[in-house]
């Protein structure tokens, strides 16, 4: 394991947020406004994976906020990725956040990698908001991950007209916590408060 930046995971919990690569605008308007709020409340640090879309809109909102993150990348720190995740890197180790890789440092990104990577990202979490997720995803199968190793889980509901969100409505749909706003994700999603899936 190789980082850039800060073992904030040291000091603090981490709330891992996962979600599309391609969101729906109100998606990205609950994270801007309620992640916010519950950041300015909270002694959180953030946990998400660099890539477009949900995962790199946690990661600015947490440096607005100016709260620590951690992004999870699927290649070497030689090797960011996406390419334009480089430009990321200062202000987040800056802000006293980091970017991990379990690959050596040139090591290219693999599709097999996504699944080491959100091994890492459900392992490090206290827990884990799903914020608009497919039913065949990466971000279910975090989620899943997260479920085995016995970690809270909180959703972010959509239309079930959303084909990008019905993965996260399963998950409500079998106990998960869901996530109206800010107040809930103070209040619910802590350790302790699970569901059996």
């Amino acid at each position: 394991m190789t980082y850039f930046g800060n073992e904030c995971w040291v000091q603090k919990p981490g709330v891992a947020v996962v979600g599309s690569r391609q969101p729906h605008h109100l998606t990205i308007e609950w994270l801007n406004m309620e992640l916010s709020l519950a950041l300015q409340t909270t002694d959180y640090y953030t946990i998400s994976g660099g890539a477009r879309g949900v995962d790199q809109a946690v990661h600015l909102v947490s440096l607005r906020q100016n709260t620590a993150t951690v992004s999870f990348m699927p290649s070497g720190l030689s090797c960011l990725y996406p390419k334009s995740f480089q430009y990321w890197a200062h202000e987040i180790t800056e802000q006293g956040g980091a970017i991990v890789s379990q690959f050596s440092p040139f090591a290219p990104m693999y599709k097999s990698h996504f699944h080491a990577r959100n091994r890492l990202i459900a392992g490090l979490c206290d827990f884990l908001i799903v914020a608009e997720a497919r039913c065949r995803s990466g971000s279910l199968l975090t989620a899943k991950l997260a479920l085995e190793m016995h970690k809270n889980i909180g959703v972010v509901p959509c239309s079930p007209m959303l084909t990008t969100g019905r993965g996260g409505l399963d998950l409500i749909f079998d106990g998960a916590q869901m996530l109206r706003d800010h107040l809930d994700v103070t209040t619910w999603v802590k350790p302790g408060i699970t569901f059996d899936s």
